[in-house]
């Protein structure tokens, strides 16, 4: 009988182990060879059991083994680090376990080791497959948990894996054969249920909850210095460090044209978010702001704004307008991306600003309701003409304060690097031109792009990138152009935020995601601005294998079912039945009710007039149906109680009454039957067992046999319990 909640058991067990691998094997750096392991570790776990049954040396030996990783751990994590020493201890603790017979708490370990295992996994920013491990885990351990629980009461009734009958009256049911099933088609359904809730429930937090396939640690693996940085947006820029930068294809915005023909923009896609405007030992950060340049460029006024999710400013006139809606699933820490020069920006679910430090009019999240929003905005896209900037004043320390000066051309390049930029630039009269030329030079075929490069001298990346190894990604393309630029004395930042977006025919928008992240140039112009400069070639597409295209349109579905969830429940924006539409409806129907009384709540003599003849007869028709409802619920539950005639009550009291009794002679009565009562005081060698299984047998027959019982039979057989156990000094 239970060779099934065994079988059950093991297999629940091993999916459970296979879970957690499989989530080990969402993190690009371990890949599907780590599911390797969990099958090993399944195939060997029976002659490890075996071996463990039969020959006394090999838990010894086992323990030896044991005792040598606890001295030598800290070795390990030195060597390893701390997060891979915890998972490869983790791994061991479950190979431990699997290599020997086990009992309850055992499998518990087991168990608990698995979870570990899930969130380590969670930490090393595993791409979205993560969320089938998820719901393989989650329903796993609904079956496992579950079977465990039968296995273990199963073993404490019997061998037979049944409890013992006890004869208390004639007319007993038959016992049950011992051929059942602990498992029938009832329990399994029932746990379907639970599966089926715990899937919706998994559905639920890996959809809903934002990047959870990202890792919960960040976009940037930790499993050391060696580990692969990741595609996305970050606070600063480390020029110059090697390794290999792994795509994330993960959607992170959602942009549509509203007012383009069938909702394509035909300009370029940049979104930037933020500025950095000061290079040191190899790193981009952020340090001045607002700068103090005079030209004749028009500094439009900031619009005054009623609400807090909006701000606006004045048009300039030079450019045209473009309204876009966009949805972003991940806020940066710098400005919400959008193209360039923002008129007007909505969001909904945050209260948001000008960013002052950041010439080009950011706009800052202050406070953010949501780990998504969505908002809407109208930038000025303006493209100034070529010949326009070729004819653009170079008097920068004219017009600008010296600091500033210093700040956006300030440069740490090496003497061959400066001249290598006078040379490429000394034919041209304008900034125009010589910006061009170098962008040029950068983005031909002497350089090629990369995500996986060396590790570059930290004091002159640069440097290294342009004369010797001439590879690399965005980061250096855009370092070494605006270097160049400020070293021929051109005000220069780089830009970080994304480029391009996918089509999406289906959505009629842009999809953005995290391998679109980008950093590139803008260069200062007196008299028209910021103008972009990209010298980054367009990285060339990966072969995707299957498990890539299928991870996609996971990320893809979950952007979509994040929107929907966002824009349609939430209640931010559109929909019907979202959270604002049911307050206001629950606070019309309140004052619809309480509006004919008003007057009445006003201190007036009468109430007023105009809700009609229903609202006010709603508030008493309300309160009627309540008080109708509670009389209702009453009189049931005394209907309920009476179906029991007068000796079941008293049985029922009876049996109380012998409950409490026992427990004071130190039986555990809770959920016991009247038999499993008689047989725990006969194994207790109480003396009044005998008295105790009378009792009981008049409760059976008067409880369920309808046998009459008075009140004052069950008064004697109380009071003969009581006088049965103070015979007796209790121990």
């Amino acid at each position: 009988m239970r060779k099934s909640i065994d079988r059950v058991l093991k297999l629940s067990t091993a999916a459970l182990i296979m879970s957690s691998f499989l989530a080990l094997a969402s993190a690009p750096m371990l890949g599907l060879e780590i599911l390797l392991l969990g099958l090993l570790l399944l195939a060997l776990q029976p002659l490890g059991e075996s071996l463990d049954r039969m020959f006394g040396w090999y838990r010894y030996c086992t323990t030896a083994v044991t005792a040598l990783l606890t001295v030598t751990l800290p070795l390990w994590i030195l060597s390893l680090g701390l997060l891979p020493a915890v998972i490869a201890l983790i791994v061991y603790i479950m190979a431990h376990k699997l290599a020997h017979q086990k009992e309850r708490k055992d499998y518990f370990h087991l168990f608990l080791m698995c979870f570990l295992l899930l969130v380590a996994a969670c930490g090393l920013g595993p791409e979205a497959v993560i969320g089938l491990a998820m719901l393989c885990f989650l329903l796993s351990a609904v079956w496992a948990l579950l079977s465990l629980q039968i296995r273990t009461e199963a073993a404490e009734v019997g061998p037979g894996g049944l409890a013992d009958i006890i004869g208390l009256s004639d007319r007993e049911p038959a016992p049950t054969s011992p051929s059942a099933s602990l498992l029938d088609w009832g329990i399994v359904r029932s746990v379907g249920a639970v599966c089926f809730a715990t899937a919706l429930l998994t559905a639920a937090l890996f959809f809903g909850m934002p990047r959870v396939e990202a890792g919960l640690f960040g976009r940037t693996n930790i499993l050391g210095p060696g580990a692969a940085q990741r595609t996305g947006l970050g606070d600063s820029v480390e020029v110059g460090r090697g390794g290999l930068i792994e795509i994330d294809r993960s959607p992170v915005m959602r942009v549509e044209f509203p007012d383009s023909p069938d909702g394509q923009y035909a300009g370029e896609l940049y979104w930037p978010s933020s500025t950095m405007d000061t290079f040191t030992a190899g790193v981009w950060e952020r340090l001045g702001g607002p700068y103090a340049i005079r030209d004749e460029r028009r500094r439009p006024n900031l619009l005054p704004a009623n609400e807090s999710n909006v701000v606006a400013r004045e048009p300039t006139g030079r450019g045209q307008q473009v309204r876009q809606i966009i949805y972003l699933d991940d806020v940066p820490r710098g400005g919400l991306p959008c193209l360039a020069s923002p008129l007007r920006v909505r969001c909904e679910g945050a209260t948001v600003s000008w960013n002052r430090e950041e010439d080009g009019y950011f706009v800052q999240v202050d406070r953010l309701r949501s780990s998504s929003i969505s908002y809407e905005v109208v930038s000025e896209v303006e493209i100034p003409a070529a010949s326009r900037l070729r004819e653009a004043r170079q008097d920068y320390r004219q017009s600008m304060s010296g600091q500033d000066y210093f700040l956006l051309t300030r440069h740490s390049l090496q003497e061959r690097t400066v001249r290598l930029a006078q040379q490429l630039t000394e034919r041209y009269d304008n900034l125009y031109d010589k910006a061009r030329a170098l962008e040029v030079w950068l983005g031909s075929d002497r350089f090629v792009y990369t995500l996986d490069t060396p590790e570059l001298p930290r004091h002159s990346p640069v440097d290294a990138f342009v004369f010797e190894e001439r590879r690399g990604h965005c980061q250096l393309y855009a370092s070494a152009l605006a270097l160049m630029l400020r070293s021929i004395g051109v005000p220069t930042r780089v830009v970080s935020g994304y480029r391009g977006g996918e089509w999406s025919q289906a959505d009629k928008a842009y999809i953005i995601s995290r391998d679109m992240a980008h950093l590139w140039v803008e260069a200062y112009f007196l008299d028209h601005g910021w103008v972009t400069f990209d010298p980054s070639p367009q990285g060339t597409e990966d072969a995707m294998t299957p498990l890539g295209r299928a991870q996609m349109a996971i990320a893809r579905l979950q952007l979509r079912l994040r929107m929907f969830w966002y824009q349609r429940i939430i209640g931010y924006e559109g929909g019907w039945f979202t959270l604002t539409w049911l307050k206001d409806f629950g606070a019309g129907i309140f004052s619809w009710t309480l509006s004919p009384y008003s007057g009445w709540l006003d201190d007036n003599s009468a109430p007023r007039n105009g809700a009609g003849i229903i609202s006010f007869l709603a508030l008493p028709g309300l309160l009627l149906v309540l008080v109708g409802t509670a009389l209702y619920l009453w009189f049931r539950r005394r209907a309920q109680q009476g179906t029991l005639t007068d000796g079941q009550r008293r049985a029922a009291l009876l049996f109380s009454g012998m409950r409490r009794v026992l427990r004071r002679r130190g039986i555990d009565c809770e959920r016991k039957t009247a038999g499993e009562l008689v047989s725990a005081a006969r194994g207790a060698s109480l003396p009044e067992s005998p008295v105790v299984a009378d009792a009981l047998k008049i409760y059976n027959e008067a409880r369920f046999g309808n046998r009459p019982l008075g009140k004052t039979q069950a008064k004697l057989l109380l009071k003969s319990i009581r006088i049965a156990q103070r015979t007796v000094p209790s121990r």
